[in-house]
């Protein structure tokens, strides 16, 4: 019993410290550089962007991140002193991108400009904040002083971010508004814009594909007390199919554990005691939706959930199970949206 007390305490600890806060129309002359002739279903297909000069796009990207915490247990007593619950942060952001300039290696300067937004967030299920945009207008929210502002950005045609070219705008509108102002700075970090508009399509070396050809790349997540994790990304051209006049491309991604990039919860202090008491189980997937004929982005979306069940030793018997079980969650969604 006074081994399971130490562990419950070290437990109980970690579950809160889990639990806070973590530290998201084109001109007819232009058409045809964007338009394929569709006569039939290709063998292959360059899965790649393109861009147009002036051509805008709106588009819009739900994120969640959220973490759990719960006791798995027998024994009414540890459950009534354990507390549990979950941490979530949730965020919904409408954009036009305007493309400013493109080069010879088909890189594009694009705009970014917010046009809504929401965010949520809870804190051990209780929520500290519910904002949407539609049905704000308080000059002092750093988050009303986002809209109808922009920053620019570097893209590829694999959809990769380059660089911020260009965030002053945005960020000095953001100045010297108090109400969630420390909320809407991380949001316009260099590193934050990057992964909000970071697609993962292949490089341009091996972008001719087939149907059932593959590409991969690296993701990592931070858990936090937990570590790092990372994840080799596969993604598979799952079908090339007409959709009325337009040709479209779909494909799926599934997900390994990879040891690139990973910081391992050894780095924590006291891992070498959780460690052995651990199980680690996690699902990652994805889709991709793509028009080939106008070499655009449909849909992306991905979804991780990786869980955490910590058994200290001497704690399950014949009669009872004494563990604790840590979720983390993080989802993207990505989709074009009428004009």
């Amino acid at each position: 019993m006074k081994y399971w007390k130490t562990y419950a305490i070290l437990i109980s600890i970690l579950s809160c410290l889990l639990l806070l806060p973590s530290g998201c129309s084109k001109k007819p002359e232009e058409t045809t550089s964007k338009t394929i002739e569709l006569q039939e279903i290709p063998e292959s297909i360059k899965l790649e962007l393109k861009y147009v000069q002036d051509d805008t796009e709106s588009f819009k990207l739900n994120t969640l991140a959220r973490r759990k915490v719960s006791l798995e247990t027998t024994e009414s007593q540890l459950a009534e002193n354990f507390q549990d619950g979950q941490s979530t942060d949730k965020i919904e952001i409408v954009f036009d991108r305007k493309i400013q300039s493109t080069d010879s290696n088909g890189n594009a300067i694009a705009q970014i400009k917010i046009k809504q937004l929401k965010y949520f967030s809870e804190v051990k299920d209780n929520e500290v904040l519910n904002y949407d945009s539609s049905s704000s207008d308080d000059p002092n929210n750093a988050f009303d002083a986002m809209i109808g502002h922009s920053y620019t950005i570097e893209i590829t045609p694999a959809g990769q971010v380059t660089q911020i070219v260009d965030a002053n705008d945005i960020r000095m509108a953001i100045k010297e508004k108090p109400s969630n102002f420390e909320i809407a700075r991380s949001l316009l970090l260099d590193e934050s814009i990057k992964k909000r508009h970071t697609l993962a399509l292949p490089i341009a070396e091996e972008n001719e594909l087939k149907q059932s050809n593959t590409w991969s790349n690296i993701e990592t997540f931070d858990f936090g007390l937990m570590g790092s994790q990372s994840y080799k990304r596969i993604y598979t051209l799952d079908s090339i199919e007409k959709n009325e006049s337009n040709l479209i491309a779909t494909a799926s991604m599934d997900a390994i554990p990879s040891i690139e990039g990973i910081k391992d919860l050894s780095e924590n202090e006291g891992a070498s005691v959780l460690e052995d008491m651990m199980d680690k189980q996690y699902t990652y997937e994805g889709q991709m939706e793509l028009d080939i004929t106008n070499n655009s982005l449909i849909k992306y979306k991905e979804d991780l959930i990786t869980q955490w069940l910590i058994v200290p030793p001497g704690s399950a018997t014949e009669n009872s199970l004494n563990a604790v079980k840590m979720v983390g969650e993080r989802s993207y969604l990505i989709e074009k949206i009428s004009q």
